[in-house]
């Protein structure tokens, strides 16, 4: 029997190795670091890897949860995800790890995967406040956000000389 040019392709797409990246990660994040997590965020998604996200305690992760939305992975927060019931029974790390991050991404889309990082929490949030922000002024250089207008970038240090360095914008738009 031969198959279609559609079912071959997703044969060969099935049988393809996929690259992947899994963050086992437990701490708070960084501000500072922001830039750099997006820029390989960014480069992941060009090269096809696919960035998952691991929490390991009571923290979630922003950049994280970015990244394995950008990318196509998965991002869980176990503590948090799982409920009462589950939390009482008998459990095995290594198998939920192998169970979930383990199948090609293609595959993750047939399965049942843990409910919590469905929702991508994509609200961008101020440098230096760490609140959340619907409009915002950004860096003309490094692109970070801040809930007022500064003299200088605090990430990256760039004077702002010029009223159109730093541009005021609409962060979230509600719909």
């Amino acid at each position: 029997a031969s198959q279609s040019g559609a079912e071959g392709a997703m044969v060969a797409a099935r049988t393809k190795k996929a690259q992947r990246i899994l963050f086992l990660h437990g701490s708070k994040d960084v501000p500072s670091q922001y830039i750099q997590v997006m820029n390989a965020s960014f480069c992941a998604q060009k090269i096809n890897v696919v960035v998952d996200t691991f929490m390991l305690g009571g923290f979630d992760s922003g950049f994280l949860q970015q990244a394995a939305n950008i990318t196509g992975g998965i991002y869980t927060n176990f503590f948090r995800d799982r409920d009462m019931a589950a939390a009482q029974a008998p459990f095995s790390l290594s198998t939920y790890l192998v169970n979930v991050f383990l199948a090609h991404p293609e595959t993750r889309k047939d399965l049942q995967l843990p409910r919590g990082h469905a929702t991508t929490n994509l609200k961008v949030s101020c440098f230096l406040t760490k609140k959340a922000l619907d409009v915002g002024f950004v860096c003309s250089v490094c692109l970070s956000i801040f809930s007022r207008k500064m003299q200088c970038c605090a990430v990256c240090g760039t004077a702002f000389q010029d009223a159109r360095a730093m541009k005021k914008k609409v962060i979230n738009r509600q719909s």
